[in-house]
């Protein structure tokens, strides 16, 4: 087994666990990567048990896969707002907090997962560059363009795709 990507935590230290996000997207294309995750965890969640128990301290693959459609929902709205007000603010939000909310079946968040990031790579495929530079105002982590929000994201799918092979034992 590998050892874990670790990042600070994002309610702790906002600032550093942006950072770390967006150097694990580092170079590479942030939408390639967005537009891989729904496959990759597709595959990852076919052999899992729907109530897969969780290794002490871990999320479920129900939790984590739950978790990418909660930011999926959040990092939509922000871009949305970013896209359509002069600097708008947004909240963080408590991960934690929505994880332990009730959720869909696996297969169900797996299957709304994939049809809600198809439906945000549409909207962000067609952004050109004076889109990607609007700002949005982030109530923990500050100023962010649309840009560094998109790459954000894409380093937040590797690093619970990477939480997700742990939990159903591929890794």
């Amino acid at each position: 087994m590998t050892k874990p990507i670790e990042v600070p935590d994002a309610t702790g230290s906002p600032v550093e666990y942006r950072d770390s996000l967006l150097a694990l997207a580092g170079d590479r294309d942030p939408l390639a990567i967005l537009a891989t995750t729904p496959d990759a965890v597709a595959a990852l969640c076919a052999g899992a048990e729907p109530e897969w128990p969780a290794a002490a301290g871990e999320w479920s693959p129900a939790d984590i896969v739950g978790h990418l459609l909660d930011a999926e929902l959040a990092f939509g709205f922000r871009w949305r707002l970013a896209l359509t007000a002069d600097e708008p603010t947004y909240p963080g939000y408590d991960e934690k907090g929505w994880a332990g909310l009730p959720k869909a079946p696996l297969d169900e968040l797996v299957a709304t997962f994939r049809h809600l990031r198809a439906h945000d790579l549409h909207l962000l495929r067609g952004l050109g560059p004076a889109e990607l530079r609007r700002v949005g105002v982030h109530g923990e982590q500050g100023p962010e363009t649309v840009d560094v929000n998109i790459r954000k994201l894409a380093g937040h799918d590797l690093l619970h795709l990477d939480q997700l092979k742990r939990a159903v034992g591929a890794d």
